[in-house]
């Protein structure tokens, strides 16, 4: 019987079955790995203590790369930016979709101070430690944290704005005021909850804080918060969906 012989000529089975990778997907996966492994060490060690070196051990990657794809630490620390801000962004916008105004202003204060995979994750630690690194050393650190910050401000701003329109409040302050020390009232809770756990129940701040700005703002008698409103929030989307 005649057996079936491969030419030279025929491709091997594994190159057909997984076509080659361009070089910008391979210059773009390890991009993507360096910022992930600086976003790991940065969680767990602090800025300080980040090399480019530590960058790319972690993921797998040379030193050489770190340097190739972004110049300098600092350089890279800014692409970590831009990378949580994206993913922050993107969690917000999946939680607020069906929300507005000041319920959009509850969801983003529970999302950020109840959410435990929010609140704990490396990502959220290496953004703080980013934070206090660009207020003394490195301008570029700094330009890149002040738009993250106004883009949150931004955010808030426009939902103060919604509610006002919606008649829910009385809109005596500027939007971006009240949206700056909503930011800080949050972001200086988490602070403290990430340097001492045990002394700071953040679901009870984050009712307290919902009070707050309510209360400040002279929201309508009736209107939902906390819970309520994650409830109404969600069967407006199941009914949307349905």
């Amino acid at each position: 019987m005649a057996t079936a012989r491969t030419t030279k000529s025929d491709p091997p089975l594994s190159a057909a079955a997984t076509p080659r990778r361009t070089q910008e997907e391979r210059s773009a996966e390890s991009r993507e790995r360096l910022i992930a492994a600086a976003i790991e060490l940065l969680g767990a060690k602090g800025y300080s203590r980040t090399t480019l070196v530590d960058i790319g051990k972690r993921a797998g990657l040379s030193r050489g790369l770190v340097t190739f794809h972004f110049g300098s630490k600092e350089q890279c620390m800014a692409a970590v930016v831009d990378t949580i801000r994206a993913m922050v962004t993107a969690e917000l916008d999946r939680k607020s979709a069906d929300a507005r105004g000041l319920e959009a202003v509850d969801l983003m204060i529970d999302t950020y101070l109840t959410t435990e995979e929010f609140r704990s994750s490396h990502a959220m630690r290496a953004m703080f430690a980013i934070i206090m690194e660009s207020i003394t050393e490195s301008s570029i650190l700094r330009k890149s944290v002040a738009e993250q910050n106004a883009i949150f401000r931004r955010m808030l701003a426009d939902w103060i704005t919604q509610a006002h329109e919606d008649g829910d409040i009385e809109l005596r302050d500027d939007p971006l005021g009240l949206a700056t020390l909503i930011e800080g009232l949050l972001r200086g809770t988490l602070i403290q909850s990430l340097t001492d756990p045990d002394a700071v129940d953040l679901r009870a701040i984050a009712k307290l804080s919902k009070a707050v700005v309510r209360n400040h703002l002279q929201a309508s008698p009736g209107r939902l918060s906390g819970t309520d409103v994650t409830s109404r929030v969600r069967s407006r989307g199941s009914a949307t969906s349905a």
